[in-house]
């Protein structure tokens, strides 16, 4: 029961925080000139954007690094795709051979394929922004810079 007493006043500090933190985030947001609203609004950014407005418009980033005095912002999206390849043939033959057996004596099986369906991924940064010194000094979207190699998924 005094447990119970010693953490409620605390809820209640770190909730009226919270709020008090979005109301400056909000009273901020306010003093931004029209034209940044608007970009902000269309989810789009400007040179000269602060990290902040950044954020507001594009929200947080996948992937940050830093290199000297430049903050790059990384906002990354997997990109999927279907490849048929061929199997092989050693392979192929003993599951035909298996499966003309099994057919032979009367049961429904599924019929091997000469190729295979891979699923395959990999990591795109859709678009980035740098910074420096607090300020956007490039930006770019989307883009067709690939952070990994094609990623065999398990799915088939």
């Amino acid at each position: 029961m005094r447990l119970r007493w010693t953490i409620l006043p605390l809820l209640f500090a770190i909730a009226c925080s919270s709020s008090e933190e979005d109301e400056d985030r909000e009273s901020i947001y306010d003093d931004y000139p029209d034209r940044v609203k608007e970009l902000i609004q269309d989810r789009r950014i400007d040179l000269g954007f602060d990290k902040e407005m950044v954020r507001r418009a594009w929200g947080r980033p996948s992937r940050t690094d830093s290199i000297l005095d430049d903050e790059r912002w990384m906002y990354t999206r997997l990109v999927f795709r279907t490849v048929e390849r061929e199997r092989d043939k050693a392979e192929y033959e003993k599951e035909r051979l298996i499966y003309e057996a099994k057919v032979a004596q009367g049961e429904r099986v599924k019929e091997p394929r000469p190729t295979e369906t891979l699923h395959q991924y990999r990591t795109q940064v859709w678009r980035s922004c740098t910074f420096r010194r607090g300020k956007v000094v490039k930006y770019d979207q989307p883009t067709d810079e690939f952070v990994d190699n094609w990623q065999t998924s398990d799915r088939s």
